[in-house]
């Protein structure tokens, strides 16, 4: 159907509006008048209407209503998309909201002044989900607000950054640098103009219900989207000029016995390795498959030493590993959890309780970093060869005659003997 270009009446004042589509849902299609504009930042004097039209059969639900007591002339004005029936505006210049309901254009909630620096007033990028709007601001604040009933839910602020930016705050990039999806808010640190790139800026991963940092890596954006698809959050970085994909990274685990045949009552050697497997090339020079599965706790620092030439962390861990074996009846044993270290190897000492078969299997569960992987190796427990042992029921065994007096005896005569020779010849000498 026709879209009406004049009103009549209250709404007429004798001049033409043209209507424009300004959001859309399932029921409604908003469309607005918007006064012609000085710059991006400010509405030149005028009138300003809108109105809501049935998005199944194409109606007017209603208006036209003149919202220029809303929306001012020479202020900077920003709206958010249709969700969950309701629409919001925003004035940059009184750093407020205010909701309407999409199906009756009547006013729900508002104004609200939300919590704002002036840097915030050069860029808001609005988000919708989860029954609230999230107002990303370039002075670095973000805001939840409910939708229905314009309450603040939360409030994050990136922080002051002293001398090491032009602002003075960690300013966020407002211009499709804001994401939402699988219950996170992935924003972006940076400015549009360069120079100055600032150091120390991060990509930013907030929780989207309570406003915490999940986690945070070092990266400055100056321009360009990013974007989620297949779980993966694709950006990139201004300050190496490279693409990162964020995701969930492939984990590989290994297992061996030593011995592998062990003795009963002895103890083995469990040990293996938990190693990352993703893709790509380190900044080390090196593959990323096959270097150490850290914990999350020190994700930041290792993905930036690996990626991005900072200095490599000296007090991370690795990540948990579960000990179990198969005995053999077949009942299993749980041996014990193992942290693996930052080079990616873990032991343990174990002893096993019988003679048999073991299969042995080293479990990592997976993390918010990596996915789980497991192994499995065998071990064979023998039992000990017996001790040698006295038999008293034998025959004895006749003992060797001793000759030893007897010998005695013709040792000490034959002494004897030389000594008397030798005197004799002494004496015989003497009387020559």
């Amino acid at each position: 159907m026709p879209v009406p270009t004049n009103f009549t009446g209250t709404y007429a004042n004798g001049r033409p509006i043209a209507l424009g589509i300004s959001s859309i849902s399932p029921d409604v299609i908003l469309m607005r008048q918007n006064p012609s504009t000085y710059s991006v930042f400010a509405v030149q004097p005028g009138y300003y209407y809108e109105a809501g039209f049935s998005a199944r059969d194409g109606h007017m639900l209603w208006g036209p209503y003149n919202r220029t007591g809303i929306v001012e002339p020479f202020t900077y004005t920003r709206s958010a998309p249709i969700s969950y029936g309701v629409y919001v505006y925003g004035d940059a210049d009184t750093f407020t909201w205010s909701g309407f309901s999409a199906t009756t254009g009547d006013k729900l909630w508002g104004p609200i002044t939300y919590p704002h620096n002036v840097w915030d007033r050069y860029g808001i990028n609005v988000q919708v989900g989860y029954g609230n709007m999230y107002a990303v601001g370039f002075g670095g604040y973000v805001n939840c607000i409910d939708l229905k009933t314009g309450t603040i839910k939360w409030t994050y602020f990136s922080g002051e950054s002293g001398y090491d930016t032009p602002y003075g705050v960690w300013t966020i990039w407002t211009f499709a640098r804001v994401t939402l999806a699988d219950g996170k808010l992935y924003c972006a640190e940076g400015h549009e103009y360069a120079p100055p790139t600032f150091r120390g800026a991060q990509e930013l991963c907030l929780d989207a219900y309570t406003g915490k940092q999940l986690w945070s890596v070092l990266g400055f954006f100056i321009e360009g989207p990013q974007c989620i698809a297949d779980g993966v959050l694709m950006t990139d970085n201004s300050y190496d000029m490279l693409l990162y994909a964020f995701d969930k990274g492939p984990s590989a685990t290994t297992v061996t016995a030593s011995p592998a045949l062990a003795t009963n009552g002895s103890s083995i050697l469990i040990r293996g390795t938990v190693t990352d497997q993703s893709p790509g090339q380190t900044c080390l020079g090196i593959p990323a498959a096959g270097t150490p599965a850290i914990a999350d706790a020190y994700m930041k620092p290792w993905m930036e030493y690996m990626y991005q030439q900072q200095p490599e962390p000296t007090n991370a861990t690795g990540v948990p590993v579960q000990l179990y074996a198969t005995g053999p009846d077949g009942a299993t044993i749980n041996i014990g959890t193992v942290t693996s270290d930052i080079y990616g190897n873990y032991e343990y000492i174990w002893t096993p309780p019988t003679t048999g078969t073991y299969k042995i299997l080293a479990g990592f569960a997976g993390s918010n970093s990596y996915y789980a992987s497991s192994a499995e190796t065998g071990l064979g427990v023998a039992q000990a060869p017996p001790a040698p042992s006295t038999n008293n029921t034998s025959t004895p065994v006749a003992a060797a005659p001793d000759y030893t007096p007897m010998f005695a005896g013709i040792i000490v005569a034959v002494a004897v003997a030389i000594v008397i020779g030798i005197v004799n010849l002494y004496m015989l000498r003497k009387r020559k």
